[in-house]
């Protein structure tokens, strides 16, 4: 499968996942939304490589 089938939406859900799982012990709904957003081109470029292999 291609990064570029992956809907922006469905996208923004696993980022939202993965943020919530990473920040459990001290979760907020602003504070994983931030840290989802700042992670984002690091866990953009992670899924390039797994969705491309």
């Amino acid at each position: 499968m291609n990064i570029k089938f992956i809907n922006p939406i469905v996208y923004t859900l696993i980022l939202f996942t993965v943020s919530t799982i990473v920040n459990a012990k001290q979760w907020t709904l602003q504070s994983s939304i931030a840290k989802a957003m700042l992670i984002s081109p690091e866990l953009k470029q992670s899924a390039t490589r797994i969705w491309s292999t």
